[in-house]
């Protein structure tokens, strides 16, 4: 097995950009369909802040790597970039058949086996910067989750202390050798915290291990972008199709542009239809679905319980989906079932977060009982003050027990053995369990990249612990308010659309603008031809909003109950921006909506915060109705890959307004957004709203 690992792992060198270090790490070359791959940890080729942002991006023109055989160096040319994961801290590039005899004979496969064998040796080839070329490194993993892995106090090559070797070793693979057969199973990713030593963590190979197909791909990829796009690649993605089929799917592509999502319902279905296991399809479904259709949800929470989604982020998406569309139990169901399944520290801890910022989630999570039944989740105390939760399970001696008690018993169990009197502190449903696991995990190991653990010292003073609590702060590194982040934004490039989408969330990111971020920028009359040019505007006109006017304008018609003469034009996009937000409101966690619903500079419809949101909803669509006009539009256009997911939407509302206005001499916009429709100056006539009302 190590002359075959020896030759499956390479030294990962990401080049230094000016006054920055080379990052060091360790690769698995992996075969498949007649192409070569190098897997690493996403951070031997990126570098990343304490808020998850990229300091230095995992530009694979930047990458090398080197495989030290027996007999010779062997250089590895990487010719691309494939996928990635930040949360889970994995990356795949492409790379040229490395120039090694007999390369096809060294080969494994990728296990999907979530337990790990307590007691079993596991085995990687390295590269840790205290060592020249490489060496094998063994581990055993401290649990069968395989949560926290030890290295062997020394290594072949020599008496190596093993806290040495952890610094260089991301990226090594995890392997063990069952009959003839050799499996990957881990990915060494970091080292634990908190000092811990000769100890590191890992992930499990099941997160990226789809994306290597045994099949050669020798037909051209069709790609079918979608305003639900992740990452750098589109949720129905390299997919082979007919001529035919490439007709239907650019039929989809624009209806779902234009925001068509009734017309594009059916071919999304009968896509799906076709291959129900392909989870791009599905994804685009689940989003169809919910645009057009959002009752009939329903009928599709049966695949999207039984599927495995290969990241958490097309998880969350679905669970997202669910939730705002009246689906909350199915979300959460889903979400357990895929954590339970998982047996994950990070996931749980991406459910915890999840479950804690949403309400509706939280109360179904944590929903309470007062008698202990089969199946739910039992939260006691032992003996020592230690809390522990369990699933009731009836034919088990600690189910029996507890069963059918209450809470605030105390009961006599025998546990190892031993006579223990435990106390029941809650009984919540199973979906608790996977809450419990979270935390539990987080202070055993000291943290994931979800969640960072801290513990407030109740017997130091307020100010004491006050202060304690600013240090823990501090030690995450510097924190930017949202406030600060649009202004760096909007420095960088000035345009109120691009500064909104700061906050996550186009409309939430305008209320803000609106009332405690940046104020909206007045006009220089001068740069827009002065208000002469009011004089072309005649009652035949037709006005044109977009996202910035929709909201200033929509506010006083909040206040004045003022209707325009004729009726505003809005992109059929915008529109489905607007219902998404006024569909998601009511459970919105986003901070700046709240704080912009909180600053008095908007309208107050409820002293009441709850029926003020309601009111503002009913409100949006009100004024929807009763004051514009959709509009659907073509637009001939490719998403480039290269979108960031957060600026999918911002581009095609873009889009979608401008297309209104091309070619039609009778349609002005209204934008409060000058700075950005000022670079199409002559080719759009455009007014903001003062100028509107003095029309």
């Amino acid at each position: 097995m190590k002359n075959t690992l020896q030759y499956l792992s390479a030294k990962t060198v990401r080049k230094p950009e000016e006054n920055e270090r080379p990052l060091f790490g360790t690769g698995t070359i992996v075969q498949s369909g007649g192409r070569y791959y190098l897997v690493t940890a996403y951070h031997c080729a990126s570098q990343i802040d304490e808020e998850g942002n990229e300091i230095l991006k995992a530009d694979w023109h930047l990458m090398s790597a080197t495989v030290y055989t027996q007999d010779d160096e062997v250089k590895v040319d990487v010719i691309g970039f494939v996928d990635a994961d930040i949360i889970q801290d994995w990356v795949i590039f492409e790379i040229n058949k490395p120039n090694i005899p007999n390369l096809e004979k060294y080969k494994f496969k990728f296990s999907q086996d979530i337990a790990c064998l307590s007691e079993t040796k596991y085995t990687g080839y390295g590269f840790p910067y205290a060592i020249e070329d490489g060496l094998y490194i063994d581990f055993t993993p401290t649990n069968d989750r395989g949560t926290i892995w030890r290295i062997h106090d020394t290594v072949e090559g020599g008496n190596i202390k093993a806290i040495t070797l952890e610094k260089g070793a991301s990226g090594m693979g995890l392997f063990r050798k069952d009959g003839d057969q050799l499996y990957c199973n881990r990915l060494i990713n970091k080292s634990v915290p908190d000092g811990a030593m000769n100890a590191m963590k890992s992930i499990p190979v099941r997160y990226f291990m789809h994306k290597f197909s045994s099949k050669k791909k020798e037909k051209k990829e069709i790609r079918v972008p979608s305003i639900c796009e992740s990452k750098e690649s589109s949720i129905v993605e390299n997919i082979y199709y007919s001529s035919t089929q490439k007709i239907v799917i650019e039929k989809y592509r624009q209806l779902v542009l234009q925001a068509d999502f009734k017309s594009a319902l059916p071919i999304i279905k009968k896509l799906y239809e076709t291959d129900k296991n392909n989870e791009n399809l599905l994804l685009n479904y689940i989003y169809v679905l919910s645009m057009a259709e959002p009752a009939s949800l329903a009928s599709l929470i049966p695949a999207i319980l039984t599927h495995h989604f290969t990241s958490s982020e097309n998880l969350l998406y679905a669970v997202n989906r669910l939730s705002v569309n009246g689906q909350p139990e199915a979300a959460v169901e889903i979400f357990y079932n895929h954590c339970l399944q998982a047996n994950d520290e990070v996931l749980d801890s991406l459910y915890y977060s999840t479950i804690t910022l949403n309400p509706i989630l939280s109360a179904i999570s944590r929903r309470e009982y007062q008698e202990v039944e089969e199946g739910r989740c039992v939260l006691y105390e032992d003996e020592s003050h230690n809390r522990h939760a369990f699933i009731v399970n009836s034919t088990t001696t600690l189910g029996t027990a507890l069963m059918h008690k209450h809470k605030g018993d105390e009961v006599n169990v025998e546990l190892v053995g031993e006579n223990k009197r435990i106390k029941i502190i809650a009984i919540f449903g199973k979906y608790y369990i996977i809450e419990h696991r979270a935390i539990h995990n987080l202070f055993e190991h000291g943290g994931n990249q979800v969640m960072t653990p801290f513990k407030l010292d109740e017997s130091l003073s307020d100010e004491g612990q006050v202060h304690q609590l600013m240090t823990f702060l501090e030690s995450l590194g510097p924190h930017r308010s949202i406030k600060e982040q649009m202004e760096d934004a909007y420095k960088k490039i000035p345009s109120l659309l691009l500064t909104a989408n700061v906050a996550g969330d186009l409309v939430s990111g305008y209320y803000f603008l609106m009332t405690d971020g940046i104020d909206l920028i007045p006009w220089p009359s001068y740069k827009m031809g002065g208000e002469s040019r009011l004089q072309y505007i005649n009652y035949g006109t037709d006005f044109v909003l977009d996202l910035s006017s929709f909201i200033k304008l929509s506010e006083k018609y909040f206040a004045d109950s003022v209707v325009p003469p004729r009726k505003f034009i809005i992109a059929s996009f915008l529109k489905a921006i607007v219902e998404e937000f006024c569909k998601t409101a009511m459970m919105n966690t986003n901070f700046v909506l709240h704080q912009a619903l909180s600053s008095g500079r908007l309208h107050k419809f409820s002293d009441d915060p709850i029926e003020n949101m309601r009111m503002r909803i009913d409100g949006l669509r009100r004024f929807m109705a009763e004051c514009c006009e959709e509009k659907s539009c073509h637009i001939p256009v490719n998403i480039p890959k290269q979108t960031p997911p957060e600026n999918i939407n911002m581009l095609l509302l873009f889009l979608n307004t401008t297309s209104l206005l091309q070619n039609n001499q009778d349609r002005v916009l209204i934008t409060e957004d000058w700075q950005l429709f000022f670079r199409m100056k002559g080719l759009l006539f455009m007014i903001n709203s003062e100028e509107y009302w003095k029309l």
